[in-house]
């Protein structure tokens, strides 16, 4: 009977033992950082709703899950919490990092990490991956408290919201970043995944530099100074994404592609910026099938070659395209609104082609301040009278007659400088008498 006892004490041990394994231990008063230290490998921290005003290191593969309530608090010139190894798992954690030196909040490198419904409010970057491959951001929140300086510097990458460098094959989904310089800024990486997010106020909502293999898709980005910025890259994919209102900087754009080799773009909708999007030095790429709604100048194509531009629509543009030094790009079947279309053989495509305004970038160039006068009648006077020359200039041979998609007309916020010229010339008349009548007496 006594050795039935102490077997049956033996066996609910090591079954409390297993069970404490498999679930972790809940974090007491100890430091954190003393319970990560202590933790076995696997082992997952069930953390309670306090404040840890501390800066962590995990280098080890286990799990930290906080609740409504957990706070970490960094402090000082490291970041809030700096993850190496492999299989590193956090969770539902607030990091407040308005009091941390530190470059990032949260270094993340090494491999297999998942980062998972996290609050990042930051002075500097959000979250920053340094050789860091195969891992997860999702259901994040990025802010950033101080008031955003946007740099022109492509090296210092300060105040990003998620900044990825020299890390390959990672996934960054469904997160919302506001007030930061890039939203998601990928340099030198591979094969990312970046679906399902949203940047707004920030500088570039998507930046995108020296990658290969990148997936972009069905993100939103609003009121930025740029949308999607991709340069210098190869086989990207920009698919489904919504980019809009970005219109209050003089280089405002929903999408600009820059250096760009094996680019597909494809179901994007482009609504209420100043360039709907910028294509330059940009060859052998797919533009196809997207929709550009109430944007000031719907496509500048300038130095490009052999890209596809295939059934999009431009709808509601004040100057739907500009070119200039473009050649063998392959243009057809978009619906440009407001084109007088012939269609004489009932195929739904015009006879009559489209082609782009080969004047005003060219102006532009020598003298800036011409924008002023985009929508003037003089300008349009100028691109009908060189209209025969089509050197450089992008055209679409059999114009689509009808739209390729269903669309709901946008209250555009734009005023044209012909209606400026209107009420100059009016309010000219009205005076007139006055300056008749001074001479008179």
């Amino acid at each position: 009977m006594k050795l039935w006892v102490k077997l049956s004490f033996v066996c609910t041990l090591v079954f409390w033992i297993g069970e404490a394994s498999a679930f972790g231990q809940v974090a007491t008063d100890d430091s954190l950082q003393s319970l990560i230290d202590r933790a076995s490998p696997n082992e997952v921290i069930v953390l309670e709703g306090q404040t840890y005003e501390e800066a962590i290191h995990i280098d080890k593969p286990m799990t930290l899950i906080g609740d409504d309530e957990t706070v970490i608090k960094g402090t000082g010139e490291k970041p809030a919490i700096h993850i190496e190894g492999e299989g590193v798992h956090v969770e539902n954690i607030i990091i407040d990092a308005r009091d941390n030196e530190a470059r990032s909040a949260i270094l993340v490198e090494g491999e297999n990490h998942t980062l998972n419904k996290l609050t990042i409010i930051t002075q500097n970057q959000g979250i920053s991956f340094q050789h860091a491959h195969d891992s997860t951001i999702t259901h994040s929140a990025i802010t950033r408290t101080k008031t955003a300086e946007f740099s022109s510097s492509m090296t210092d990458r300060i105040g990003n919201g998620i900044d990825v460098y020299h890390s390959h094959r990672n996934e960054l989904k469904n997160n919302r970043i506001s007030g930061v310089n890039d939203g998601i800024y990928i340099e030198a990486s591979e094969n990312n995944v970046v679906t399902e997010n949203d940047v707004t106020n920030s500088r570039y909502a998507y930046h995108l530099m020296f990658t290969s293999g990148t997936l972009l898709q069905n993100n939103r980005a609003t009121n930025n100074v740029t949308g999607a910025m991709v340069m210098g890259t190869e086989g990207t994919k920009v698919l489904e994404n919504r980019l809009s209102h970005h219109q209050g900087h003089v280089h405002a754009q929903g999408m600009l592609l820059y250096d760009v080799k094996g680019a597909i773009v494809q179901d994007n909708e482009v609504t209420e910026n100043l360039f709907g999007m910028v294509v330059e030095n940009t060859m052998d790429s797919i533009i196809s099938n997207n929709t550009f709604i109430g944007n000031y100048i719907g496509v500048q194509l300038q130095s490009s070659e052999n890209n596809t531009m295939v059934e999009n629509d431009f709808i509601q543009q004040v100057v739907p395209a500009r070119s200039m030094d473009t050649k063998q790009n392959d243009v057809k079947r978009n619906f440009w609104e407001g084109h007088a279309g012939l269609d004489m053989t009932g195929d739904g495509l015009s006879d009559l082609p489209y082609s782009a305004d080969p004047i005003f970038q060219a102006v532009l160039q020598h003298r800036p301040a011409f924008q002023l006068f985009a929508d003037s009648p003089g300008f349009a006077w100028m691109t009908e009278m060189f209209a025969q020359n089509k050197e450089g200039v992008f055209q679409d041979a059999a114009p689509a007659l009808q739209p390729f998609h269903q669309t709901e007309r946008h209250e555009v916020q734009v005023v044209s400088f012909t209606t400026y010229m209107i009420l100059f010339v009016c309010i000219g008349i009205a005076i007139i008498p006055f300056f008749i009548g001074g001479r008179k007496t």
